[in-house]
């Protein structure tokens, strides 16, 4: 007789087995010899870890991707393509099933835009609206010694002083504004620099340690390129314009002596500018994988950096609704998750959505706090939407919730959920 008894109001949980097979692992790296080619490796859930190469011709796919990433559109016919010249065939099963899908990058493979991939054979949604997308970065370049900045202090910079050099972004000070608002009211110390001249911004850098650090404005990046005359291969650079032809770069943030936790960069891109080649402004889309692989090297833990031009309202939209999620609790790739797919359905005519890049370990949190009027329900598999339900029938009947608004509100949001995954 001596067994485990079940109450009311007893909870369940999906196995761990589950848990750990919802986010699909696929390794990509760019091997220039013999050809040019990507080196796809996916996880399979068994002893084995399957690997297949894609040779493929460099100049198609750049130039495909530098237009469908410079645009600010998509359809399901251009990420099709993408989708069709990227993936090797024996990984498009792997890639389209809409399980979560960790990308392990490269320095080469980061610059390619792998949130614009999109089977619309099968599905109505891009692949990373319909699950969670989450990158890391393979390097062998990092800061061994990392002092981390633990004070609850965020630096908030947008729409730098330009002095006329390009045109101001008034979006950009509003999405300061915004976050700051959402940043200060959760128990944040934040220092807000909005129309503020190179010297100020700067001299906010160094003043004091801060958690957490988000930028706002033009962006800027330059191709790496080889000096001829000192027989030398000067290296990219990417940042954002913080003044009259002055540029605040990772250099200058490297130089901080304790490293951030957390930093976004929604810069979008210059377009042409006076005194600087057209050149610079190609394949712009690397501009996010040059910062974010230069900040996750300097130890930074999680890093979200815009790769294009963004539409005003999408980027503020996307920068409001992953704060929030963040402070109600989320993990890193559920609050992406949730931003993702507010863009996608109230702006579906521009890329927005795609244009981020989310560097940082999937289950990364700002802080813990439980709250189930907050919470976001995703579901990939059919077992995490009947454990909610069961859980939820528990609670109800344990009797000791009598909320009923909110219990119906719970319910409301599961059932939408399960309808979002099909």
């Amino acid at each position: 007789n001596n067994k485990i008894k079940k109450l009311t109001g007893n909870r369940k949980r999906v196995p761990l087995d589950y848990q750990q097979d919802w986010w699909q692992r696929v390794s990509v790296g760019v091997e220039t010899t013999p050809v040019y080619s990507l080196k796809f490796s996916a996880s399979t859930g068994s002893a084995r870890e399957e690997v297949h190469n894609l040779s493929s011709n460099p100049a198609i796919i750049r130039n495909f991707i530098d237009k469908i990433s410079t645009d600010n559109r998509w359809t399901p016919q251009l990420a099709k393509t993408f989708f069709e010249l990227l993936i090797p065939n024996d990984f498009k099963d792997a890639v389209r099933n809409q399980y979560n899908i960790l990308w392990r990058l490269d320095k080469d493979s980061a610059a390619y835009p792998w949130e614009l991939l999109q089977d619309s054979a099968t599905q109505s949604k891009p692949l990373c609206v319909s699950a969670g997308m989450i990158r890391q970065l393979a390097t062998a370049d990092y800061r061994t010694q990392i002092k981390r900045s633990y004070a609850n202090n965020a630096l908030i910079i947008g729409d730098p002083n330009l002095e006329g050099f390009v045109q101001q972004l008034p979006g950009a000070a509003e999405e300061a504004t915004k976050v700051n608002d959402i940043i200060s009211n959760n128990e944040f110390n934040v220092t807000l620099k909005i129309n503020k001249d190179f010297t100020e911004n700067i001299e906010a850098i160094f003043e004091q340690e801060y958690k957490m650090i988000h930028l706002a404005g033009h962006g800027y990046f330059k191709e790496g390129k080889e000096d001829e005359k000192c027989n030398t291969f000067i290296a990219p650079e990417g940042g954002m314009v913080i003044g009259k032809g002055i540029f605040l770069t990772t250099k200058e943030i490297n130089q901080m002596s304790q490293v951030p936790e957390f930093v976004f960069v929604n810069c979008c891109f210059l377009g042409k500018v006076d005194g600087m080649a057209e050149t610079m402004m190609q394949q712009h889309y690397k501009l996010a994988a040059n910062l974010g692989v230069q900040l996750i090297e300097m130890g930074v833990k999680a890093v979200i950096a815009a790769g294009w031009a963004v539409d005003d309202n999408s980027a503020l939209l996307f920068s409001e609704t992953f704060y929030k999620e963040m402070f109600n609790g989320a993990t890193f790739s559920d609050a992406v998750l949730k931003a993702r797919s507010e863009c996608f359905d109230k702006y579906p005519t521009n890329n927005t959505w795609g244009a981020y890049q989310c560097y940082g370990d999937q289950f990364y949190k700002f802080k813990v706090k439980a709250n189930s009027k907050n919470k976001y329900f995703s579901y990939v598999l059919p077992m995490e939407a009947e454990v909610d339900l069961n859980n939820l029938y528990n609670k109800i009947i344990d009797g000791r919730h009598s909320n009923t608004d909110e219990l119906e509100d719970e319910l409301k949001d599961i059932s939408k959920a399960i309808d979002k995954s099909g």
